[in-house]
């Protein structure tokens, strides 16, 4: 098989609906590869990896990113399966991850093995303007750890994204996770979680698209254990021309009891702005304690900011203050404090109405 076919198979799901096929633009990636093939763009097959605060390099190892028996393509792990190793040993931690070319392909993967409570951030810079970063993310708690995690993806607006990824928690762990996410011109997110016996992970996918950037998010959970709860939100902001498409499976599978389970999409439009939701529930144990899901759009109309705008705020400012509350709801502590921070940011950063 050739390179091209090879990495081209790996990002459309088969099956995927007309609807899905319509919005998301995968002539981005045929670009780049056919680019690859014809030895008109570089492959860099590792990443640069900083870490700070309770964060540790601890060698390298192979990454996981796929089910046993799944019939997605294994493009990502054939290209590279070695990975970098990150222990956090509790309080606050930082990582850093960079592309090691501004153009050509850019491929790495990275372990982050969690045994100590704590706020990790996990920041992933994403600059590549004529190539595309192909990125693997193993994340571990372990058992009895009380950790929040912030995945903080932020790419320049022709860059483009892969980004793989498994989450998995200990028996008795509490996680709160956030991908927090402000994709280029285009970024596709794939991968799975799965909580252990006894655990909770309260799980949101948050974006800020800025006009004319696109996102295609795959989040699958499984619940196959004892007394395990996933809750699964995704809210995403997109302004003028964005696009934005988010889908997941959400199994609980015959061996789960008590289980809990809850997909909840959500998207915020402005005016042009195209969102594609598609929460899915497959449940084959009659010891589910709560399964249920839905989906629903938000339009940014005038007179919604009108109050605000009559307490002396602008209507830019009412906007943003509506927003960020909105895509930070639910948080809590220091991850709802980064996220506040990195989300008002953002919000400035885009063009004015």
């Amino acid at each position: 098989m050739s390179i091209t076919d090879l990495l081209k198979e790996g990002f459309q799901r088969y099956g995927d609906s007309p609807t899905v096929k319509h919005y998301t633009d995968w002539g981005v990636f045929k670009d780049v590869f056919e680019k690859l093939a014809n030895g008109e763009l570089g492959l860099e097959r590792k990443i640069l990896v900083e870490a700070s605060g309770g964060v540790r390099i601890e060698g390298r190892g192979d990454i996981s990113l796929y089910e046993q028996n799944s019939n997605l393509s294994k493009y990502h792990m054939i290209l590279s399966s070695e990975a970098i190793v990150a222990g956090f040993h509790g309080g606050k931690g930082f990582i850093n991850v960079k592309p090691v070319a501004e153009a050509g392909v850019n491929i790495g993967n990275l372990i982050a093995r969690i045994d100590s409570p704590g706020t990790l951030v996990l920041k992933v810079v994403n600059n590549v303007s004529n190539g595309l970063l192909l990125l693997g993310l193993n994340i571990n708690v372990a058992d009895n750890v009380d950790a929040s995690i912030v995945v903080d993806v932020e790419e320049a607006p022709g860059s483009a994204s892969s980004i793989n990824f498994r989450v998995g928690t200990g028996r008795g762990s509490i996680s709160n996770l956030v991908f927090l996410v402000s994709p280029g011109r285009m970024m596709r997110m794939e991968g799975s979680i799965k909580p252990g016996d006894d655990s909770l992970v309260l799980a949101r996918l948050t974006g800020v698209l800025n006009e004319d950037s696109r996102i295609d998010a795959v989040v699958d959970g499984l619940i196959d254990g004892l007394n395990a709860t996933l809750n699964l939100y995704s809210t995403l902001y997109l302004s003028k021309h964005s696009t934005g498409s988010v889908r997941g499976r959400g199994t609980i599978s015959s061996k789960a009891s008590d289980a809990r389970l809850v997909y909840g999409f959500e998207s915020i439009l402005e005016e042009e702005a195209v969102a594609y939701m598609q929460p899915f529930l497959e449940v084959n144990s009659n010891r589910v304690l709560e399964a249920r899901h839905y989906a629903r759009n938000y339009l940014v109309t005038v007179d919604k900011l009108f109050y605000l705008a009559t307490r002396g705020l602008s209507f830019s400012e009412a906007k943003n203050t509506v927003l960020t509350g909105l895509l930070t709801s639910l948080m809590q502590g220091e991850l709802r404090s980064y996220c506040y921070g990195e989300i008002k940011r953002r919000m400035r950063s885009l063009p004015e109405d």
